[in-house]
């Protein structure tokens, strides 16, 4: 993680000499136009996608527990689709009724991380009543996707409404990027991530034995309903934070889990939340790099090297799993 950090601050589309970037990171004078560069976009950018990845890959560790199903994720359950839902209303449902964003940066815009928050909160919210209410977890996911089809189809219908302006802006914000992001975002980026750390770390032994089952952690006196509140609003901080600014990053919650337990051969929730953070960590920086090489003209959208890593990943470790079922 620590090398990926680096080599992201010394690789990009300007070429830097390595001593000019040790020079600036000393306080020393140096090219503006380089100090700029390495100091206003490359950092934030490699700090951005090592936060996103750590709190994606924890979100998606925690959903994969509570519903204790290889493929659930906050994005597969709907939770990133509802943070998306509502970013769709604000920049383009608002140009429908003719409010203009076109003076406000969208990362400036702190209604609009607060109210992706909102939308990643509510349909965590309606997933958690449906898990209250139906003991089926297949049930349970399904919903979840329901809610993700119907989030898509009214987003589908905003963007058949907008402005050309609006549709532009959306477009580009769900491709993905952890470029473009200021110091005091981040600052607020890794408070909310952090506290979505701090409220879970108190329900790992909870989840440990909610993996044989509610039944078997009811007896062993686990308070089941505190787990799951706790679980999907740390879920929700963690996915709607990193969607409001990042965009909607896919495949990162749903791989990074089952690389983590692939290769600690545990379950144990307080070894995997580190390693998943930092597994997360390593592909979002290792995805950001890819996307901003000197060879590509332009900047590829970072859910575009998530979906080329993540789905064939995917597709390997449940191939494994299921042989190892068979041979077992």
């Amino acid at each position: 993680m620590v090398f990926l950090l680096v080599a992201h601050v010394l690789i990009g589309k300007v070429s830097i000499p390595v001593s000019e970037v040790f020079s600036i990171l000393g306080g020393q004078k140096a090219n503006e136009v380089h100090s700029f560069i390495l100091l206003h976009s490359r950092i934030p950018t490699a700090i951005c996608a090592l936060l996103a990845g750590g709190a994606l890959s924890v979100a998606g560790l925690y959903m994969q527990t509570l519903f204790r199903n290889p493929v659930a994720g906050p994005y597969i359950l709907g939770i990133t689709s509802g943070s998306s839902l509502v970013v769709a209303f604000f920049i383009m449902g608002a140009s429908s009724l003719g409010i203009s964003f076109s003076k406000i940066s969208l990362l400036d815009n702190s209604v609009l991380v607060f109210a992706s928050l909102l939308g990643s909160f509510f349909f965590s919210m309606i997933i958690l009543w449906f898990s209250m209410k139906v003991r089926s977890v297949t049930t349970v996911l399904i919903i979840g996707l329901m809610l993700s089809s119907g989030a898509s189809a009214i987003i589908s219908l905003l963007e058949s409404m907008a402005n050309k302006s609006s549709l532009q802006t959306f477009t580009f914000w769900s491709f993905g990027s952890f470029a473009g992001i200021n110091y005091l975002q981040l600052g607020i980026m890794a408070a909310i991530i952090a506290l979505a750390l701090a409220l879970s770390l108190s329900q790992l032994k909870g989840l440990n034995v909610y993996i044989g089952g509610e039944i078997y952690a009811q007896s062993l006196g686990i308070n089941i309903k505190q787990l799951k509140i706790i679980s999907i609003i740390s879920t929700a901080l963690l996915a709607g934070v990193v969607t409001s600014y990042c965009g909607p990053i896919g495949f990162v919650g749903l791989a990074v889990p089952h690389l983590s337990r692939y290769f600690m051969k545990t379950s144990n929730h307080i070894v995997l939340l580190p390693i998943c953070f930092i597994l997360g960590a390593i592909v979002c920086l290792l995805c950001s790099m890819i996307a901003s090489l000197p060879f590509f003209d332009t900047q590829i959208p970072v859910n575009i090297i998530t979906s080329l890593i993540g789905a064939p990943v995917m597709i390997y470790i449940l191939w494994n799993q299921k042989n190892s079922m068979q041979h077992g």
